[in-house]
């Protein structure tokens, strides 16, 4: 069952602002941001705040998607979830609106750098209780009504996951987490003997292999390359749901990059 909680996220987002130093200091360093907002501004005037340049934090006009494309009739089945929030820098120049500019694109430089430091948004306090599986920035537009302005608004569109994901155990390298339900095929094979004029069909042995896409790292990949034929016990979990498997390590199959980020096929055949 996937509960998206607005008002933690948001207010998760805006402490995870608060305590970049290279995006807040109450402004002490021009540029910086001088406050950070739950929500959107008194009467939506980006104007009625005077600490510029500030950001606010809150949803887009549709709080959340989902990647079903039916319903559901079990909770369970409710896995995750995908929510778009806005963070809209507004800026200010008492000169020149290229200043104002430069003052966003600062922003948005660093806004960058926390996001891909901390997709999940855990908390600051310990870097613990992630609220997101995982987040990516998607789009960065313009408010057309004050570009080339002294005061500028632009936003910063972030896609979040929610909810479980399918995670692989694995002894000397920990969770590892998969983009997508790994194919699991899983079964037994039969022999079959005759009696005389008697045809019987007996269970042979249990067979299944897993193939599973991951994000990879130089040193994930050659954590796996070193187990090639290694036979071990791992543990595959979906939410609390976990189920252990004997498993021996195939291959893997590096394939081609997506949208900036590498992928990699895991092959593991099962064994009993």
């Amino acid at each position: 069952m996937v509960i998206v909680d607005h008002n933690k996220n948001i207010q998760r987002i805006v402490d995870r602002i608060l305590n970049d130093s290279n995006l807040y200091d109450k402004g002490k360093t021009e540029g910086k941001l001088r406050d950070v907002f739950f929500g959107d501004p008194e009467n939506n005037d980006k104007m009625a705040v005077s600490q510029m340049p500030y950001l606010y934090v809150t949803t887009r006009t549709g709080l959340q998607t989902s990647r079903r494309d039916v319903g559901i009739s079990l909770a369970e089945n409710s896995r995750q979830v995908v929510v778009e929030y806005e963070l809209t820098i507004v800026a200010k120049s008492n000169a020149k609106s290229v200043e104002s500019q430069k003052q966003i694109y600062d922003i948005i430089k660093n806004l960058t750098a926390l996001s891909e430091t901390y997709p999940t948004f855990t908390n600051p306090a310990d870097n613990l209780d992630p609220i997101f599986t995982r987040s990516v920035i998607s789009a960065v537009p313009y408010d057309e009504s004050t570009r080339g302005q002294l005061i500028t608004s632009i936003s910063v569109v972030l896609l979040a996951t929610i909810g479980s994901t399918y995670t692989i155990n694995f002894p000397g390298i920990g969770d590892v987490v998969f983009l997508s339900r790994p194919s699991n095929p899983d079964g037994i094979t039969f022999d079959e003997n005759w009696e005389g004029q008697d045809r019987v069909v007996t269970p042979s042995r249990f067979f299944g292999n897993f193939f599973g896409e991951y994000e990879s790292t130089f040193a994930l990949d050659t954590a796996f390359r070193a187990k090639y034929g290694v036979e071990e016990n791992v543990t595959f979990k979906r939410g609390s749901d976990q189920r252990v498997f004997k498993i021996v390590y195939v291959e893997i199959n590096p394939t081609a990059s997506y949208d900036t980020f590498d992928r990699t096929i895991l092959h593991l055949e099962i064994v009993q």
